[in-house]
């Protein structure tokens, strides 16, 4: 289920979700278009850099930007309620934050209700963009909102074809999962295949991670879902492991364990995790074998 964290306003009280680069100018390409000269074709851009971590960029207009009422120099991460101004255009920064409910938050002004809240375990999949923020800014803002589009609708097709949920979006990647109330390990390995085979011909190279525990399965009044707990977290955490080991493909030992043999992955060692003390055993798929290096027959 997607999830709206972040997402912008416009002075007309449309509302735009960040699920892709933002783009904003003058030229029909962008994703919210200014007829004005006062714009440039090019004007500015709205971009995740990590989960849950948006930042406002000029992308060298003529008459600048305006956050907070203030001349942007740079580029500068977007808080809630932050409002950015585009000549006569106006638009603001919303962010929604899920926090824990305690007895001292009681009363009127705390709005978001918890309704249902359960643990179920479940494989976690993060996949992200490598080097996205270094793509972007050398592909025209329409080239690479098509580019981004089209991955993930590639990888939304095989995790949903094969029981899993796309959950969040995160600008250049995306979490997904599994639980073992509505799906089997089978399915969720057909997916890491197709996964790999997806890696071998897509226009953009991307990295996956893939954890398996117990997560916290939140529900709130407006019907949507939110995935929590020390699991998900960890699984963030293990792009940075497999950046660091070079690998684009990663999978924890819970994961081989809950999958009962079923992927023959090769073992990485003991891998520390950041912000975790504890290591972990990491896995990786066998590099495919090229066709100069099978054996002939006769």
């Amino acid at each position: 289920m997607e999830i709206l964290n972040h997402w912008i306003e416009d002075q007309d009280g449309k509302v735009f979700a960040l699920q892709y680069p933002f783009s904003i100018g003058r030229s029909s390409d962008n994703t919210y278009v200014i007829a004005s000269e006062r714009v440039s074709r090019r004007h500015a851009l709205v971009q995740a850099r990590a989960e849950g971590e948006f930042w406002l960029t000029d992308l060298g207009s003529r008459n600048g930007v305006f956050l907070n009422r203030q001349h942007l120099p740079q580029s500068a991460r977007l808080k809630g309620g932050d409002v950015f101004q585009i000549a006569d255009c106006q638009f603001v920064f919303h962010a929604h934050e899920l926090s824990p409910v305690t007895p001292e938050q009681g009363g009127t002004h705390f709005e978001v209700t918890m309704v249902d809240q359960k643990t179920i375990d479940s494989w976690i999949l993060v996949a992200d963009i490598v080097g996205s923020v270094g793509q972007a800014q050398a592909h025209n803002p329409n080239i690479w909102t098509n580019k981004v589009g089209s991955w993930i609708g590639e990888c939304r097709s095989v995790i949903e074809e094969n029981g899993g949920s796309m959950n969040k979006f995160l600008g250049d990647g995306f979490l997904s999962f599994w639980s073992t109330e509505r799906t089997s390990a089978e399915h969720v390995v057909t997916a890491l295949q197709q996964l790999i085979a997806l890696q071998r011909r897509s226009l953009l190279p991307f990295r996956v991670v893939v954890h398996y525990g117990p997560v916290q399965f939140v529900g709130i009044a407006r019907g949507e879902i939110s995935l929590t707990g020390n699991a998900v977290n960890f699984t963030f955490r293990l792009e940075k492991v497999a950046s660091g080991l070079g690998k684009t493909m990663v999978a924890t030992r819970a994961v081989m364990d809950s999958c009962g043999g079923l992927l023959t992955w090769e073992s990485l060692g003991q891998q520390k995790v950041p912000s975790f003390t504890e290591t972990i055993e990491m896995f990786c798929p066998p590099e495919p074998v090229a066709q100069e290096d099978v054996p002939t027959i006769g």
